[in-house]
């Protein structure tokens, strides 16, 4: 028996209906109210306490995620992996309780979580079901947390900054570059021997200047080279002529190192060192360019010294002569001190001081190569001053430039390099190097010979026994 009977609800219809104004408003009797459906929860009279009531379920579609052909495994909310919501997830969906009510949020703490607590997966568990998308969605949020807590994404190094800097330094050396050879182009000169004994007609762009080296004393010519600068075939050519050559002259020791010094050095040396030379080559040479060798040493560090591949081990030792020399073989870079005992050893070669003229040559083809570039514009203050105070020469301002300018436009990764041909002897106990007057001519016009017309055996006053 239910707790209320007929009579008590029919007496609270009518007092509703009254209040609402429905009674006997047609003069009617009020028709018996129907038998009340139960209610949600019944109270028992002996117990007083609430027990549920179950409703008929309602037939509806299950979420593929709790089919159990789904991924191979039931994907319900007790089995589901607990995933912890992002931030922006967790603000937006209230959590809910399972009695149906909605708890409010929990107030954010200073730092975010840095890891899935218990308490987050009661949480999530309590959410009941979600979608599909929801579900892989709070996967991908939570996967990001993770990879940022586990690591610290490196930063990409700009490269491009680095590459629009390279470049824009390259770019200003280049112009730099273009304006000195421009410049040099326009206030230049080439060298050109003009005496009554000239040969005539000339090849274009063509030019050959004598460099000497001298001793500790500057009195010996140990080191004399012959550089032809043709912008014409854009070749360097460098040739030889060893410092025991025989020459002509009533000297004791008739070489053509001795030349210079022997007649008081200064123009009148100089004029008589080129005429022996002349004699040995056919022709004046267009100019000379004379460098010690303390000033030879300094111009090597103002360079930044020159990457070499020595030949042999190379060791001497002579305080008299401040001399002290240990080199071993293989590349490697020269500092100008190095570079000194390099072009005067001598005495470890096989063919003496032949092997010392080829190490020489092949020095100065070197130090051309990894020189003369377009970063030179940048030493040219250092340069200008080594040049004022070391160097002896008959060029003018006009003609360096253009040599230095002529420089540039040839190929220096194919300098050709040689040796006048001849033989060395003994005579009388000395060591002398004869010249070949019939081979010399050869030699003279594929490299050196600035002019038309060629070098021949009559042009030549060679020395011999």
């Amino acid at each position: 028996m239910s707790p209320y009977d007929s009579g008590d609800l029919d007496e609270i219809l009518s007092d509703v209906r009254r209040l609402l104004g429905e009674d006997g408003a047609d003069g009617g009797d009020v028709p018996p109210a129907e038998p009340a459906a139960p209610s949600r929860r019944a109270v028992s009279d002996e117990t007083q306490q609430y027990t549920p009531i179950h409703m008929p379920q309602h037939s509806k579609p299950v979420p593929p995620w709790e089919q159990p052909d789904f991924a191979g495994e039931y994907f319900g909310p007790e089995n589901r992996a607990p995933v912890v919501r992002s931030a922006s997830a967790r603000a937006a969906r209230p959590v809910e309780t399972p009695a149906g009510g909605r708890n409010p949020q929990p107030k954010p703490s200073a730092a975010p979580p840095q890891s899935r607590s218990d308490a987050q997966r009661a949480v999530r568990r309590a959410q009941g079901p979600m979608s599909a998308r929801q579900m892989f969605e709070d996967e991908d949020d939570d996967e990001d947390e993770e990879d940022d807590e586990l690591y610290e994404r490196p930063r990409k190094k700009r490269k491009g900054r680095w590459i629009k800097r390279l470049f824009i330094l390259l770019l200003i050396v280049l112009v730099l570059a273009a304006l000195v050879a421009l410049v040099s182009k326009l206030i230049a000169t080439q060298p050109v021997y003009d005496g009554a004994d000239s040969l005539g007609a000339r090849k274009a762009g063509s030019s050959t200047i004598l460099l000497i080296g001298t001793d500790e004393g500057g009195t010996r010519t140990d080191t004399l080279m012959l550089m032809n600068v043709n912008t014409s075939d854009k070749q360097v050519s460098l040739v030889s002529i060893p410092r025991d050559t025989r020459v002509n002259g009533s000297y004791s020791v008739p070489k053509i190192n001795g030349v210079y010094g022997i007649n008081g050095g200064g123009e009148e040396g100089m004029e008589m060192l080129q005429q022996r030379v002349k004699e040995s080559i056919g022709f004046w040479p267009d100019g000379y360019i004379m460098v010690n060798l303390d000033s030879f040493v300094d111009l090597v560090d103002i360079m930044g010294g020159v990457t070499f591949n020595v030949p042999q081990d190379m060791y001497y030792n002579d305080p008299s002569q401040d001399l002290y020399i240990d080199l071993k073989a293989g590349e490697q870079k020269l500092n100008g001190t190095e570079a000194m005992g390099l072009v005067r050893f001598r005495s470890g070669y096989a063919t003496a001081d032949l092997g010392r003229v080829d190490v020489q040559r092949d020095f100065v083809s070197a130090a051309a190569k990894q020189w003369v570039s377009p970063t030179l514009v940048f030493k040219t203050p250092q340069l200008v001053a080594w040049l004022g105070g070391n160097v002896e020469t008959d060029l003018s301002v006009k003609e360096l430039s253009w040599l230095a300018w002529a420089m540039l436009r040839c190929d220096l990764d194919n300098i050709q390099t040689e040796t006048l041909p001849g033989t060395a002897t003994t005579i009388s106990g000395g060591s002398y190097y004869l010249l070949d007057p019939y081979t010399v001519p050869d030699t003279v016009n594929r490299c050196i010979n600035p002019y038309e017309r060629d070098i021949t055996v009559d042009d030549l006053y060679i020395r011999g026994y």
